[in-house]
């Protein structure tokens, strides 16, 4: 959203909700599956998820609901 405030652009932040992402272990709990399925998904690019700088894995919580509905 693109505000004009005394001849100056601002631009406001978003309403979209942010997500926070989270790691294969806690995905796995709250969706009452094993760490090893939740990797086997990723490997498969069943869920999106990334690597941060050590190596972690991290998931966004969206695609993992996405992936659980469709199994």
């Amino acid at each position: 959203m693109v505000q004009k405030l005394f001849g100056e652009v601002i631009t406001m932040p978003s309403k979209r909700p942010v997500s926070i992402p989270i790691s294969p272990a806690h995905a796995a709990q709250s969706k009452n599956v094993s760490r090893r399925t939740i990797m086997r998904a990723i490997e498969n690019h069943e869920i999106k998820a990334i690597r941060n700088n050590r190596n972690h894995w991290k998931i966004d919580p969206q695609d993992l609901d996405r992936w659980a509905d469709a199994q």
